[in-house]
């Protein structure tokens, strides 16, 4: 236990470092004039933004840039309290996004091998996949749950729950983590479009058919949790607390939906 807080303070402080080092070369540009990038700004991704609406004056720049700065924020903070709170595994996948971010750096910013020499580069390449791999790396610790084998063929096998979990999982559970999971893969879905979309990536001329299978797989989960709430509420195993819960958790996912869908004004209108 206590070795998994110290690699998690690890983890979050490195990041918490990165992100400053970013905001150090922002404040040193804003105050100096001088669009510098310097070789310990790893999070490019959020850097090329700003720099181009310093030099273009564009609006568009500007809201990528503020974007992008809330979700790396957004992600940071929630991997810190997920982390080192007493949280369900399933917000574990809110950290694999936050990693996931560090490798869509790596992949819209390729040509950087261009314009970074020698150790710049070297700073730069290997402060993403250090970040992918320990915020991954923490995530599947989060996820890690024990199996006991029951030497009886009238049984599964049973997963003893890790110390985030205080009791077995129920069909009012999986409906609750289907309605956590559907923003949380909306969130990758936009940096993923987003970030195609800005950098001009070779996936760009297939965006458009990436963000409908997006959509498509948006309305299927939004589906499915809402059939299994219906079966969970006609079953009367359940009280009426659980299902209030679980009917709360149903009616956010429209309204993340419809987040997801009014951010296609950012990527596909400008």
């Amino acid at each position: 236990m206590k070795a998994k807080k110290i690699y998690y303070s690890i983890v979050v402080g490195l990041q918490s470092l990165l992100i400053l080092l970013l905001l150090v070369n922002v404040g040193y540009c804003l105050v100096t004039s001088d669009l510098t990038m310097f070789p310990t700004t790893a999070l490019y991704l959020n850097f090329y933004p700003f720099i181009n609406f310093c030099q273009t004056h564009n609006p568009y720049d500007l809201l990528v840039f503020i974007s992008l700065m809330i979700l790396i924020l957004v992600m940071h903070f929630a991997t810190i309290y997920i982390l080192f709170k007493k949280v369900k595994r399933i917000y574990a996948w809110v950290v694999i996004v936050n990693a996931y971010m560090y490798a869509l750096t790596l992949y819209s910013n390729g040509d950087l091998i261009y314009v970074l020499k020698g150790g710049a580069y070297l700073i730069y390449g290997y402060s993403n996949v250090a970040m992918f791999c320990l915020l991954f790396i923490a995530a599947l610790i989060k996820l890690y749950r024990k199996r006991v084998h029951i030497n009886s063929s009238l049984a599964d096998d049973y997963f003893l729950p890790n110390e985030e979990d205080d009791r077995p999982e129920d069909k009012c559970d999986r409906t609750i983590q289907a309605c956590i999971l559907a923003p949380i893969f909306q969130i990758a879905c936009f940096a993923f479009s987003l970030i195609t979309k800005y950098y001009g990536s070779l996936l760009e001329n297939y965006l458009f058919l990436f963000y409908i299978v997006f959509v498509i797989v948006s309305i299927f989960i939004f589906a499915f949790s809402y059939r299994d709430y219906k079966n969970v509420a006609k079953s009367n195993q359940f009280s009426d607390e659980r299902i209030a819960k679980v009917e709360k958790y149903i009616k956010i996912q429209p309204i993340t939906f419809a987040l997801f869908l009014a951010s296609a004004v950012l990527i596909f209108a400008f």
